[in-house]
């Protein structure tokens, strides 16, 4: 349950602060906190001998922020991005599960999630190419 709260705590801060920012700003976001998160948890796991800890939420956020790129500032379309996001991460398809068997500290942390924000960015950019709109 906390990946859902952290991935909700991504979306609403999305909606409140990036919503309306450039892809650009979109993505320089996405880039520092995922640079920044990388950092910080490699050494929380090295001092904590910690995992992919439930307690650990900034990944979520990083996440689901990859997915709601360029998403209509609908809310059917931000819980969609949300909902796909939260499907990937949890079901863990390859290469998530992948990653998250193998790779270890802050990147690891990061990186799973990353990519089912990548996977829920894909599918939801699909299914909006395909529905036109």
């Amino acid at each position: 349950m906390p990946g859902t709260w952290g991935a909700l705590l991504g979306t609403a801060i999305w909606w409140l602060v990036w919503m309306d920012a450039s892809a650009a700003a979109q993505l320089a976001a996405i880039a520092g906190l995922a640079a920044a998160g990388c950092l910080l948890l490699q050494r929380l796991c090295g001092r904590r001998r910690l995992g992919d800890d439930c307690a650990i939420v900034l990944d979520e956020v990083v996440g689901a922020w990859i997915a709601l790129l360029f998403v209509p500032p609908e809310p059917w379309a931000v819980a969609a991005a949300f909902a796909l996001f939260r499907l990937f991460d949890i079901c863990k398809p390859w290469p998530i599960s992948w990653v998250d068997r193998r790779v270890k500290g802050g990147i690891g942390v990061v990186l799973d999630d990353a990519l089912a924000g990548m996977l829920a960015f894909g599918a939801l950019q699909g299914g909006l190419l395909v529905a036109g709109v």
